[in-house]
C-alpha cells in the first residue's frame, strides 16, 4: 500500500492501467469479455493462456479457493500463470460458478466434507480501464487476541489514518468506479472498516464484496493481494470501468419483517455479543434473552427452537439488512451474532420466505429494463447455503452469464450484512444508450444512508441513555417526594412517642406514691391467711376444752358414785374409796386447769379480734390500692393505645423506607447501566 502524501489521486505502486485500445484484430471468434473456469488445486483443467482475453492480458483475475487446500501455494501458482495480470484471491466456505455456457453444472459448487475446488474469474481488458489494489490494516490485533482493549474512537481513527494514506491514480465517480472489497473473515471488523471509510470522506463509490470464508472451525481465512497472503486486513480493488461498460448491483434476501423489534442497549461489537435490550415504552432494561422470550412468548429452553426460520435485521429507511444469530447463552443471558451489533441498534425480527423463489423474483426485478449482462461477481452468505441446502439447485440456470463468487463469512453492501446475496453485474452499453440501476442512479442517497447508519446508531444509543437518565431523574424526584413524606411521618411518630413518654412518666410517679403508701401491705394477703389459720386453731382448742370439761364433770359424778358404793361396802370397799378420792382430786385439778385454759383462750380471742379488726382495715386500704391500680391499668391502656398508633405509624414508615430502598436499588441499577452503555 502506498503511503505517499499529496493528492489522493497520485499514482500508487499497485495501480494498473489498460493499454490504449486500438482497432480490434480481425478474428473469426471473439471471446467473452468475462470468463469463468472451474478447476482444482492442481490447476489441471485451467487452459493455457486463461489470463488472456481476445489476445490481450486480463484487466483482473479473481480466484475463489477451497479452504481445504494450500491457499498460499495455490495463489503462488495462479499468480505465475496470470502473466502479470492483476490477481486477487480469497478463501471460501464454498464456491459459486456459472460458466455462462449453458452446462448442467450447479451454480453452488458442492461443499460438503472436504472438497478440492478452485474457481477462476477473468476480466478482459475491455472491462476495466484502471485498477488500484489497496490493502488496509484493520487495527484489530486486540480483538484477534480475544482481549479487546481499544476504544471505538481509537480503532476508527487508526483505520481512517490508513485509508487517508491511499493515493488513487484516477478520480472516483460512483457511476464508473466500484470498490470490490474482501475482508478478513475472522477480523470482526467489517463495520469498523466501513465506518472508517465514510469517516475518511475520501471514497465516494460503492463498496461491495464479502468477508473471506473458511472452514466452520473458524480458524483461518486468507486473502491474497497479488504478492502476499493477508490477515487482519481489508483488500480493496478500486476498479474503474471503460466508457462502454456499466454495472448494476443486486441485493437479495428471503426475509420479511414480522413487526416485532428489540432495541439493543448493551452490546460488544468486538465480540458481537448482545447483553441487554430495552423496552421502548417503559425503558426497562432486561437481558436480551428475556426480551426475546417475551417477544416470542416462550420459555428460555424453547428459544432456539422458536427462532427456527427467523432471524434479525436492521432497517435503513424501508430496506432490511440482516443480522444473523450465531448462538444463545441462556446462562449469561446473551445472544451472539455473525455481524456487528451496536448499542442503539433496533433489531427487527424477520421471517424466512421461499429461498429460490425470492432470489429469482429479485433477479428478475433487477434485470427489468437492462440489456443482456456480460458477467457478474456473486457474494453469497454461507448461512444461505447451509440453511437452504435442499433448495440450492433451484437457482441453477438463473444467471445465464459468466458468473462466479463464493460463500462468505458475511457480505459487504455499503455496510456489513448476513444471509444476503449481493452481485456486481456488468453490462456492455454503447454510447448514447441509456442505462439505469436504482442503486447507482441514486448512489448519493444510498451513500448518505450508509454513512449515516453509524451516526444514527450512536444517536439512538444517546436517545436511550437520555431516556434512562430521564427515568433516573424521575425516580430521584419520586424518591425526594417520598423522603419528604417520610420526614413528616417521622415527625408524627416522634410527637406520639413524646406523648407516650409523658404518660408513662406520670404513671410511674403515681405508682411510686401508691406503692409507698401501701408498702407494708405487700404481705397483707399472707397475714390474713395466717390470721384465719390461728383463729381456726383457737376455735378447735375451745371445742377440745369443752369436751374435756364435760369429761371432768362425768368423772366427778363417777367419783361421787364410787364413794357412795364404797361406804356401803364398808371395810371391803376401802381401797376402792381411795381410788375414787384420787380420781376426784384429778378431776378437780383438771377442772382448775381447764378454767385457766379457758381464760387464756378468751384473752387470745380478744387479741385475735383486735388483730382481725386491724387486718380488715389493711384490707380496706388494699381495696383502695386496687382501685388505684385499676386507674393505673386504665392509664396504661391509654399508653398502649398510643403505642399501637406509634406501631401503625412505624409500619407506614417501614413501608416507605422499603419503598425507598427498592427505589434506590433501581436507581443504582440505572446508574450502573448508564455507565456500561456510555463506556
Amino acid at each position: 500500500m502506498s503511503t505517499t502524501a499529496g493528492s489522493p489521486y497520485a499514482e500508487p505502486e499497485t495501480a494498473w492501467r489498460a493499454e490504449p485500445t486500438g482497432p480490434e484484430p480481425e478474428a473469426i471468434y471473439r471471446e467473452a469479455d468475462i470468463k469463468v473456469f472451474r478447476t482444482n488445486s492442481r490447476l489441471a483443467d485451467l487452459p493455457d493462456g486463461f489470463a488472456f482475453v481476445n489476445g490481450r492480458p486480463a484487466s483482473l483475475v479473481l480466484a475463489y479457493i477451497s479452504p481445504h487446500i494450500d491457499f498460499a501455494a495455490t495463489c503462488d501458482k495462479l499468480r505465475r500463470l496470470c502473466g502479470g495480470a492483476p490477481f486477487v484471491a480469497t478463501t471460501t466456505s464454498g464456491e459459486l460458478c456459472d460458466t455462462g455456457q449453458g452446462g448442467k453444472d450447479h451454480v453452488y459448487c458442492p461443499a460438503s466434507g472436504t472438497w478440492d475446488n478452485v474457481v477462476v474469474q477473468v476480466f478482459g481488458a475491455d472491462i476495466f480501464e484502471q485498477l488500484s489494489i489497496q490493502a488496509v490494516p484493520l487495527a484489530n490485533e486486540d480483538i484477534r487476541s480475544g482481549r479487546p482493549s481499544k476504544t471505538h474512537e481509537t480503532r476508527i481513527a487508526e483505520i481512517v489514518g490508513h485509508l487517508r494514506r491511499i493515493r488513487l491514480p484516477f478520480p472516483l465517480k460512483a457511476e464508473n468506479t466500484v470498490a470490490i472489497t474482501l475482508v478478513d473473515g475472522l477480523s470482526a471488523s467489517e463495520n469498523y472498516f466501513m465506518e472508517a471509510v465514510y469517516e475518511s470522506r475520501s471514497f465516494p463509490c460503492l463498496f461491495i464484496g464479502g468477508s473471506a470464508g473458511g472452514k466452520l472451525d473458524f480458524k483461518f481465512t486468507g486473502i491474497f493481494d497479488g504478492s502476499r497472503v493477508l490477515q487482519n486486513h481489508a483488500l480493496v480493488v478500486f476498479a474503474k470501468v471503460r466508457n462502454d461498460v456499466r454495472f448494476g448491483v443486486l441485493k437479495s434476501q428471503n426475509f420479511v419483517a414480522t413487526g416485532n423489534t428489540l432495541v439493543v442497549v448493551e452490546a460488544c461489537p468486538e465480540t458481537r455479543k448482545v447483553t441487554a435490550a430495552v423496552d421502548a415504552e417503559t425503558l426497562e432494561v432486561v437481558p436480551v434473552t428475556t426480551a426475546l422470550c417475551r417477544l416470542l412468548r416462550c420459555h428460555p429452553a424453547e428459544l432456539s427452537a422458536r427462532l427456527t426460520g427467523y432471524t434479525f435485521a436492521v432497517r435503513m429507511d424501508n430496506e432490511l439488512f440482516v443480522r444473523s444469530v450465531s448462538g444463545i447463552d441462556l446462562e449469561s443471558g446473551t445472544i451472539s451474532f455473525y455481524c456487528d451489533v451496536n448499542p442503539g441498534d433496533e433489531l427487527h425480527l424477520v421471517k424466512a420466505t421461499d429461498f429460490a423463489q425470492q432470489t429469482r423474483q429479485d433477479f428478475a426485478s433487477f434485470m427489468r429494463g437492462k440489456p443482456e449482462p456480460i458477467g457478474a461477481i456473486i457474494n453469497d452468505c454461507i448461512l444461505r447455503r447451509l440453511g437452504n441446502d435442499r433448495e440450492l439447485n433451484g437457482l441453477d440456470g438463473m444467471w445465464q452469464m459468466p458468473a462466479a463468487g463464493f460463500s462468505t463469512f458475511g457480505e459487504l453492501f455499503g455496510i456489513n450484512v448476513n444471509q444476503t446475496l449481493t452481485a456486481l453485474v456488468f453490462f456492455r452499453v454503447p454510447d448514447g444508450v441509456e442505462f439505469h440501476d436504482h442503486y447507482i442512479d441514486d448512489f448519493p442517497i444510498h451513500y448518505a444512508r450508509f454513512a449515516g447508519f453509524f451516526s444514527q446508531s450512536r444517536l439512538r444509543q444517546q436517545q436511550i441513555i437520555n431516556g434512562l437518565r430521564n427515568k433516573l431523574i424521575n425516580r430521584l424526584i419520586g424518591f425526594l417526594g417520598q423522603s419528604s413524606q417520610l420526614a413528616s411521618q417521622l415527625d408524627q411518630v416522634v410527637g406520639r412517642t413524646n406523648e407516650a413518654r409523658g404518660s408513662v412518666q406520670g404513671i410511674r410517679k403515681d405508682m411510686e406514691a401508691r406503692i409507698t403508701a401501701v408498702s407494708s401491705s405487700a404481705q397483707a394477703g399472707l397475714l390474713d391467711d395466717e390470721f384465719q389459720k390461728v383463729a381456726g386453731t383457737t376455735r378447735q382448742l375451745n371445742e377440745i376444752v369443752e369436751v374435756i370439761d364435760k369429761i371432768t364433770m362425768q368423772t366427778n359424778l363417777l367419783s361421787l358414785n364410787a364413794t357412795i358404793e364404797a361406804a356401803r361396802a364398808g371395810e371391803a370397799g376401802r381401797s376402792f374409796a381411795v381410788v375414787a378420792n384420787e380420781v376426784r382430786t384429778l378431776a378437780g385439778t383438771t377442772k382448775s386447769t381447764l378454767d385457766r385454759s379457758r381464760e387464756a383462750l378468751a384473752q387470745i380471742e380478744a387479741g385475735l379480734g383486735f388483730l382481725g379488726q386491724n387486718i380488715r382495715q389493711s384490707e380496706s386500704r388494699l381495696v383502695a390500692a386496687k382501685d388505684g391500680y385499676d386507674e393505673i391499668a386504665h392509664q396504661l391502656g391509654d399508653v398502649f393505645a398510643g403505642f399501637e398508633k406509634i406501631n401503625g405509624a412505624m409500619a407506614d414508615v417501614e413501608m416507605m423506607v422499603n419503598s425507598q430502598r427498592g427505589m434506590m436499588q433501581k436507581i443504582d441499577q440505572d446508574v450502573a447501566q448508564l455507565k456500561r452503555i456510555e463506556a
